[in-house]
């Protein structure tokens, strides 16, 4: 804390020392300027930003603003600095975003695009405007209070297309993501669900499931907020062959979440919601003949 509020203090002190300050810095010529505490821990697709001590995010007017160095490095981009243009660059084989400092207008592929600040140096760090960072980048930033763990969670647009990829049980698209990197594991907020578990919640879609497998995730994936893995949210969901697949496939039916065991939800029932929103819970005597038989196997090795 001591060391933002040195951040702050410093960020104060730049816009106090005159018009005549350069505009790579601070600039003192806008009244009113304030600037707080970034109340949140960001991610990017899950892992944590790690930044320096002395150069924290703040907000500034309104306005998020962060590192840029630690924000394009973990989406991969390819960063050049062109010191006479005083011009920041992030590049990769889908998004050519530029900046200037000083200016409020970026180029991203081409088209120019307002930022709501401008990108500036603050206590010798470059900062720039996070939602548009996120936005600009095809991805998506949401906010969590302290339902969420005071979380900004950043969903890359990898990420993001695969989700709706999922989503839309869109099979082509999403073997072409797994390709490419993108990871079934990682969920859509802070506190989940996995992209992985709407597989399960749309359909039984047991080929879907199988990309998954061929493109590397651990079938016994423990979800860390719920405790839940594939096999826990195709039996909540009711999908009889996606659980017989996965059972098949070595997911450990004994795993213990916060919703019990797979046998466990499954004698409780999948859940059903009607047009009226009343809850029912369906019970599938099936289903639990086949995680009983599979428990009695898995024991005994």
């Amino acid at each position: 804390m001591k060391t933002l509020e040195k951040l702050i203090f410093v960020c104060i002190a730049l816009l106090l020392v005159g018009a005549g300050m350069s505009y790579t810095t601070v600039s003192a010529a806008t009244a009113g300027t304030t600037v707080k505490e970034f109340p949140y821990a960001l991610s990017i697709d899950g892992k944590k930003v790690e930044f320096a001590a002395s150069s924290q995010p703040l907000i500034m007017n309104g306005t998020a603003l962060v590192p840029f160095r630690p924000i394009f490095e973990q989406l991969g981009l390819t960063i050049t600095w062109k010191t006479a243009e005083k011009r920041i660059s992030g590049e990769s084989n889908e998004l050519d975003l530029a900046m200037t400092l000083g200016s409020k207008k970026a180029t991203v592929n081409g088209k120019i695009m307002d930022m709501p600040a401008a990108p500036s140096i603050i206590n010798g760090t470059t900062y720039v405007p996070l939602r548009f960072i996120g936005e600009a980048s095809g991805g998506e930033l949401q906010l969590y209070g302290a339902e969420g763990g005071h979380n900004a969670w950043f969903l890359s647009k990898k990420q993001l297309d695969l989700f709706h990829a999922v989503a839309g049980e869109d099979m082509s698209a999403v073997e072409k993501l797994l390709q490419q990197g993108a990871d079934p594991t990682i969920g859509v907020g802070p506190l989940g669900p996995t992209v992985a578990s709407f597989a399960p919640f749309k359909s039984d879609n047991v080929e879907m499931t199988a990309l998954f497998l061929k493109y590397g995730m651990d079938i016994n994936y423990v979800e860390p907020f719920v405790g839940t893995t594939i096999l826990h949210d195709a039996v909540s969901d009711g999908r009889y062959n996606m659980v017989k697949f996965l059972l098949e496939n070595g997911a450990d039916p004994t795993l213990q979440s916060r919703l019990g065991t797979p046998l466990e939800i499954a004698q409780r029932g999948s859940m059903a919601l009607s047009d009226d929103f009343t809850i029912t819970y369906n019970v599938d005597d099936a289903l639990i003949t086949l995680l009983t038989s599979y428990i009695e196997n898995y024991e005994t090795k």
